[in-house]
């Protein structure tokens, strides 16, 4: 933990908003579980699929306002390392196995780790907005060729779960037994293939965290939001060759997701980041707590994941009977709780966001 000084507030918010999205992946089943609790099977999308994705499109804006002057390449790799320990750690808590044999070497950090590198690299060859914005295209476009190139043979001339390029290349480079679910999905949604979206992503948020450097708050906030909707609007043109698909982030998914992102953003720089005293004083009250859940958005991301999995994991032994602590909490809510979904998941929402609450109170805040 250690202390940091003021940031755009925009910034926080969003980020906010992408991890709270991400407790609904939380959700006990039950009749609540649907279209929009679970991940979508292949093609198409749910608001669960949005939350990673943003995520990475937002990493991308904070290197934008973090390394405006310069980049810490010391630091960066460092921090490039530290996140694939981190990562290989984080796998093995969340899947409950601590076999090296079977130990996940792709994942959520992972590609944190290489969007970062990547990022830095790229934006390196130019300051400007327009050229993080036609690398991630540039990027689309050789991915969106690849996907065609390779999907020929398929069934249908697409990807599909059995037939895709994630799982040709995948097995190959790790071996099936150090893929998501160990391969036997036929995929894997943070693999090498999938490197080529969330770079993509991450060069759009970039471009909008260059926006964000302007102190005129009306103007960024109109170029924010021409950068969503050109995105939004290449969406359809992208998936007339390859629908919109999470699994593969496909590119039409990236321009989706990352517009979307970009658009939540561009309206909360205009609400939350005014200079005005007199309106910065009126909203301080109800940011606060959306920058304490922000500011602390990587503890709160993957440490919920962690710890929920853990509760899966744990036994008790209770009267002769063996329950999981998360079967022993969920009954607990289920005795008292009309809703128990809702009763248990708005319990361990609220049990974070305090924690979050009480680190932003102290102003202590984890950072990789």
């Amino acid at each position: 933990m250690k202390r940091i000084t003021n940031r755009i507030k925009a910034l926080d918010f969003a980020r906010a908003l992408s991890v709270l999205l991400l407790f609904l992946t939380f959700v006990p089943e039950g009749p609540l579980y649907g279209a929009y609790i679970t991940h979508a099977p292949w093609f198409g999308y749910t608001a669960i699929d949005f939350a990673f994705p943003a995520f990475v499109t937002l990493s991308g804006t904070s290197m934008a306002i973090v390394y405006r002057k310069h980049v810490p390449w010391v630091r960066l790799i460092r921090r490039f390392f530290v996140l694939l320990i981190i990562g290989l750690i984080f796998n093995s808590l969340v899947s409950w196995e601590f076999q090296l044999s079977e130990l996940r070497f792709t994942g959520v950090l992972q590609v944190l780790a290489f969007t970062g590198i990547m990022t830095a690299l790229i934006t390196r060859v130019s300051g400007k907005w327009f050229w993080p914005f036609t690398a991630g295209l540039l990027i689309l476009a050789a991915y969106l060729g690849i996907l065609l190139y390779t999907s020929q043979s398929f069934p249908g001339s697409l990807p599909s779960p059995d037939h895709n390029l994630s799982g040709m290349t995948d097995p190959f480079i790790f071996t099936k037994s150090h893929l998501y679910v160990h391969g036997d999905a036929g995929y894997d949604p943070e693999g090498i293939c999938t490197l080529f979206s969330a770079i993509a992503s991450t060069l759009f948020g970039y471009t909008a965290g260059l926006f964000l450097n302007n102190k005129n708050i009306g103007r960024n906030f109109l170029k924010i939001l021409a950068l969503a909707a050109v995105l939004l609007l290449l969406t359809p043109l992208l998936s007339n060759f390859i629908p919109i698909g999470k699994r593969l982030w496909t590119p039409s998914f990236v321009t989706l997701s990352s517009g979307a992102t970009i658009l939540v953003l561009a309206f909360a720089h205009l609400i939350w980041d005014p200079q005005i005293p007199v309106i910065r004083k009126l909203m301080a009250p109800f940011y606060w707590l959306f920058e304490a859940i922000g500011r602390n958005a990587i503890l709160l991301y993957f440490g919920s994941s962690m710890v929920f999995s853990a509760i899966h994991h744990m036994i008790l032994k209770m009267n002769g009977n063996t329950l999981s602590v998360f079967e022993f909490s969920y009954n607990w809510v289920k005795f008292w709780s009309s809703n128990p979904q809702l009763g248990f998941i708005a319990i361990y929402t609220g049990l974070w966001v305090l924690l979050a609450a009480l680190l932003h109170w102290r102003k202590l805040y984890l950072t990789v």
